[in-house]
């Protein structure tokens, strides 16, 4: 089991999705761990006639928590949906819990073995075939999908370095730009919010860092750096953003009014490549 990607439920639960189709959910203050899908189990429990979601190995390398549902970005280019906004809960589905990587607090917080039920007992909806059909090229595999600071739009950053805006309602998607570099390849992106407006940071191989408007996908700024991009961050709350560089490099950066982005510090950290931050 090897976790590939995170994402935070309201509730402040950590959520994993792991390389090969498992899911699980932390409660960091009791140190429960929860076992929401795991392929390994999933034949034992469909034959006592239940139906439960099913993951293969790819399906959850990226993962993205909304009021509605789970978004889960596949190897296979497939943008899921577990939808739980149409489902009667049953208490007394049986989930595989886990409490004994806890030394102190052995009680499982109700609020966590709800979100687990509530997970778990999802429809998957699969929202690629709707948004995408129209679409000529090929999509490639989803390795990054980020939210809007106000969640009413997300971006989806595919291995082909094609970059799609999406905005979603009760669960209804709606694809609103696709934006495809003419100098380089995407390989960031990340949110951030601006005097009340949420935007989109990326960054590329040829080393340029540019802002976005979350609702329409429209530039407003960009900025250009001697090394290739490898990877970008926000820092939640602020608009600053984190960007790692080929040559080793860490530049912050702070976007003051979105039309004027300041580079606050740049250090060497690596003499090779930073690859995540």
């Amino acid at each position: 089991m090897k976790s590939v990607s995170l994402t935070w439920t309201k509730e402040g639960f950590a959520l994993f999705g792991c390389s090969d189709g498992e899911m699980f959910m932390i409660d960091l203050d009791s140190m429960t761990l929860g076992i929401i899908f795991n392929p390994l189990v999933s034949n034992d429990i469909q034959n006592e006639d239940r139906e439960i979601i099913t993951m293969i190995a790819g399906d959850v390398n990226t993962i993205l928590y909304t009021n509605d549902g789970l978004l889960c970005g596949g190897a296979d280019g497939h943008l899921r949906l577990l939808d739980w906004t149409q489902t009667e809960f049953e208490k007394s589905k049986s989930l595989e819990i886990n409490t004994t990587v806890s030394r102190i607090d052995q009680n499982i917080p109700p609020k966590f073995m709800s979100k687990l039920n509530q997970i778990a007992q999802s429809k998957t909806v699969f929202l690629s075939e709707e948004l995408f059909h129209s679409q000529k090229w090929d999509l490639g595999s989803i390795i990054f999908m980020s939210p809007a600071p106000d969640y009413n739009s997300f971006v989806i950053l595919r291995k082909s370095g094609l970059l799609q805006i999406l905005q979603g309602q009760n669960t209804v998607f709606k694809l609103l730009k696709t934006i495809r570099s003419n100098i380089s390849t995407f390989v960031g992106i990340c949110s951030i919010d601006i005097a009340g407006i949420s935007y989109f940071v990326t960054c590329n191989l040829s080393g340029q860092v540019t802002l976005w408007i979350g609702e329409s996908g429209k530039q407003i700024c960009s900025m250009e750096f001697c090394s290739a991009a490898t990877c970008i961050k926000t820092i939640p709350g602020l608009p600053l953003t984190v960007i790692g560089f080929e040559d080793g490099t860490l530049s912050v950066i702070f976007w003051e009014d979105g039309q004027k982005p300041c580079i606050i510090q740049t250090i060497q950290v690596f003499k090779s490549a930073v690859e995540e931050i």
